[in-house]
């Protein structure tokens, strides 16, 4: 998974590790389980949901940013919450900046659980 937060014209600094963990191992080890998941990752969106699929059982809302550079990650992600019995509902975006290039989605469980 990887991504980037640098914008044209905008000077990168040096990279930073992070330590990566999945949502799933987390309630494992005795988090508590979400209600809601908000998902804004840069592209790396479809790993996080397999990282959650077990928490996904759960039936927490989930409000992802999906972006149009990586249509197969994005193709993987709602395959992943379709799967899953979610129903996908895009949110129109009503800012004044193009942001063309990312839209956000809100899923649920199409039982209403």
């Amino acid at each position: 998974m990887s991504g980037k937060l640098v914008g044209p014209g905008e000077n990168a600094v040096a990279p930073v590790s992070v330590q990566v963990r999945c949502i799933d191992s987390l309630i494992a080890e005795g988090y508590p389980r979400p209600d809601v998941i908000k998902i804004d990752i840069e592209g790396g969106e479809a790993d996080a949901l397999q990282g959650a699929a077990t928490t996904l059982q759960t039936h927490p809302v989930v409000i992802c940013e999906m972006h149009d550079f990586a249509p197969e990650e994005v193709k993987r992600a709602m395959k992943s919450l379709t799967e899953a019995g979610y129903q996908v509902t895009r949110i129109p975006d009503r800012s004044p900046s193009d942001h063309s290039r990312s839209h956000h989605i809100v899923a649920v469980r199409g039982d209403g659980v």
